[in-house]
């Protein structure tokens, strides 16, 4: 038979986990917003030079 285990997260231990994640979340969130038009252009640079042909000029009338 196992032992119980005694645990007790008192009202200060469980804020500052609920504050950790929510400040990871935000901070994930900033970042994630401060590299976005990086991220952008690195797939829109490749997706376009796949769809553009070789050999195009561009005729000015």
């Amino acid at each position: 038979m196992t032992e119980p285990i005694f645990a007790y997260l008192d009202p200060g231990s469980t804020a500052t986990i609920l504050q950790l994640t929510i400040a990871g979340t935000a901070g994930i969130a900033a970042i994630f917003k401060l590299k976005w038009n990086s991220i952008k252009g690195f797939f829109a640079s490749r997706s376009s030079a796949a769809d553009e042909p070789e050999n195009v000029t561009d005729s000015v009338s």
